[in-house]
Formats: structure tokens, C-alpha cells, sequence
């Protein structure tokens, strides 16, 4: 499978060697199957991994802002001290993920399954108060903290 990313680069998936450290920024892989792909390092920010298979995928250091992971299957998915800002995981199996230490600042987890998911000292980040209509005001909320802090750093 050859796929373009935003610089207009080619990359042919199918050659697994490729992947380590590959950017794959803006690319559409829509559907693709990277179950156990080794993408160390890869830049996926942006990218459109849409009903795509990414069980087993080794990402660790990869560039995971604003990917687009709608109705992916991320079983088991190794996501820890990720930076998985603005990323979408609407309707995305995460069943068994480990999210331990990730920052998920803007993420959207709408239907997503997180049965079983490691969320141990994550941030959420700034809340949307429109999206979640129950908070008046933006706070942060980071699990494995003590408490609540306003923008301002204020405990609440």
C-alpha cells in the first residue's frame, strides 16, 4: 500500500522497514492494517487512521497530535507518555489500552470502549464546557492528581 504524506512524500507499507522514524503526517490511511508495524518514532500527526488495525503497533516516540483514529481497533494499544493532543477517538475499540502517563489535552473519546484501559496520571487537559455541558467554566482534569486546577493553577 502506498500512501502520500503532507509533504508529498510516498511510503509503501508494505516494506516494514520503512516505518521506524517515517513521516506520516496528513497521510490518509483510511482502513489500512498496521497490526504489529513498528512505528518507533513515526510522525502520524494529522494523519486519518480511520476503521484502521493498529493492534500490536510499537509507537513509542511517535508524533500522535491531531490523528484521526475514528473506529480504529487499538486493542491493547501502548499509548504511555504519549502526546495524544486533539487526537479523535470517536467510536475506536481501546479495549485494554494503556494511557498511563499520556497527555490527552482536546482528545474525543465519544463511544470509544475503554473497558479495561490504563488511564493512571493522564490529562485530560482543558475541558470543553459546550462538549461536556456540565462545567460552567475550562478546567484541567488529570487523573492521579490530588485535585481539581482551575486554568489559573488554583486548586478547586
Amino acid at each position: 500500500m502506498i500512501c502520500i504524506n503532507s509533504k508529498g512524500e510516498e511510503f509503501d507499507l508494505n516494506q516494514r522497514g520503512l516505518l521506524p522514524g517515517v513521516d506520516l503526517s496528513g497521510a490518509d490511511l483510511i482502513g489500512v492494517n498496521l497490526q504489529n508495524a513498528n512505528l518507533q518514532n513515526a510522525n502520524l500527526s494529522g494523519a486519518l487512521l480511520i476503521n484502521a488495525v493498529l493492534v500490536g503497533v510499537d509507537r513509542s516516540g511517535a508524533k500522535l497530535c491531531d490523528t484521526i483514529f475514528r473506529s480504529a481497533d487499538l486493542t491493547s494499544a501502548d499509548f504511555e507518555d504519549a502526546d495524544l493532543t486533539n487526537a479523535d477517538f470517536e467510536d475506536a475499540n481501546l479495549i485494554d489500552a494503556d494511557l498511563t502517563n499520556a497527555n490527552l489535552t482536546g482528545v474525543n473519546f465519544r463511544f470509544a470502549d475503554l473497558s479495561g484501559a490504563n488511564l493512571t496520571n493522564t490529562c485530560f487537559g482543558q475541558l470543553d464546557p459546550v462538549a461536556s455541558q456540565t462545567r460552567p467554566r475550562r478546567r484541567y482534569y488529570c487523573s492521579g492528581l490530588p485535585q481539581t486546577r482551575d486554568l489559573m493553577g488554583r486548586g478547586k
